[in-house]
């Protein structure tokens, strides 16, 4: 019994030496991240910091955390940001965010409110992500103090592809999701609150992996989109796409989708009252849908093969409209 015993103690001493040394160096870890970039010019702050989870994790807890980047121009305020970790799995961290949190960029600030909101994240030996998931509840979306849109569930996985390690599967999948603005001004009566789909699966690849050193070192930028499924429907409106896109070192898309729309002209009706669509192009995309859907012989529904080149996008030869750079900023 005494031999037990003292097995015990030894272990319970132990264990004990090896989470405060772990605690030590997690610490020495964070304050060492937060100096660097200080160093870098960024604003990097927080009003305290604790670190719990003896014996079995690494419970880092940030309040009143402040950071941003001077070359981005994108700053990230919250009450509080946690971390947690196994003490014997450090390669697995939870991601906790507080209920209302601001990104500011040079365009505007963007308010997320949410009920809960929480990410899992699995590194590889090498300290790159080999998947990770994004769980919001009760998510509410801001735009300079307006409200933009809301969810009740969003859900989104992302999952490191075993023959390119520079390659990743992303899903999507928001339920409930509600453009607040466009509902509120729309006249099209017939809509539901919500959507009753909106979601997407597609493969990304990258320039290089995704790292825990990408948000002070540079993002991995986009080199090509297989666009497996993305599908909204809302009410008699529907819209899905799949595809194939390259993208250039400056952002250019090049490549094709195919685009099924049903019931465009209440989609170019809302587009029409959100102000977020010039006047003049939605008159050219509503000549020419009504043009294609005349040649289909239906005027409700669109098979619309796009094309992106050039900077633009195109509906067979006919350009419809500038195409979006697609850079991580």
């Amino acid at each position: 019994m005494k031999r037990l015993l003292g097995v015990i103690i030894v272990f319970v001493v132990g264990w004990s030496a090896f989470w405060f040394m772990g605690a030590s160096a997690v610490k020495t870890s964070y304050a060492q991240w937060f100096d660097d970039r200080q160093n870098e010019g960024w604003v990097a702050h927080y009003d305290d910091f604790a670190l719990l989870g003896f014996p079995n994790r690494f419970d880092a807890t940030f309040t009143g955390l402040e950071l941003a980047d001077p070359e981005s121009g994108i700053a990230w305020t919250a009450p509080f940001f946690q971390l947690f970790t196994l003490s014997y799995r450090r390669n697995h961290m939870i991601a906790i965010w507080p209920k209302d949190q601001r990104i500011a960029t040079p365009d505007a600030k963007y308010d997320i409110l949410n009920e809960q909101m929480r990410a899992s994240v699995v590194l590889g030996d090498d300290d790159t992500v080999d998947r990770a998931n994004l769980e919001i509840s009760a998510f509410s979306f801001l735009v300079d103090g307006k409200l933009h849109a809301q969810a009740d569930a969003i859900n989104t996985a992302l999952l490191r592809q075993p023959d390119t390690p520079t390659e990743y599967r992303l899903a999507f999948n928001a339920d409930g999701f509600a453009p607040a603005g466009i509902l509120q001004q729309s006249r099209i009566n017939t809509l539901p609150k919500s959507f009753e789909t909106l979601q997407l699966d597609m493969t990304v690849r990258f320039d290089q992996e995704w790292a825990k050193s990408a948000l002070s070192q540079g993002r991995p930028q986009p080199k090509r989109i297989k666009l497996r499924v993305a599908e909204a429907k809302w009410g008699e409106m529907r819209l899905r796409a799949t595809g194939d896109l390259k993208i250039s070192n400056k952002g250019i898309l090049k490549g094709n989708v195919d685009l099924r729309v049903e019931n465009w002209r209440d989609m170019l009706d809302l587009a029409r009252e959100s102000d977020d669509v010039s006047l003049g192009l939605i008159k050219t995309l509503e000549q020419g849908l009504t043009l294609v859907a005349g040649l289909n012989g239906n005027k409700k529904a669109l098979d619309l093969p796009l094309r992106f080149a050039d900077g633009r996008i195109y509906v067979g030869i006919i350009p419809v409209g500038k195409a979006p750079r697609l850079q991580i900023r």
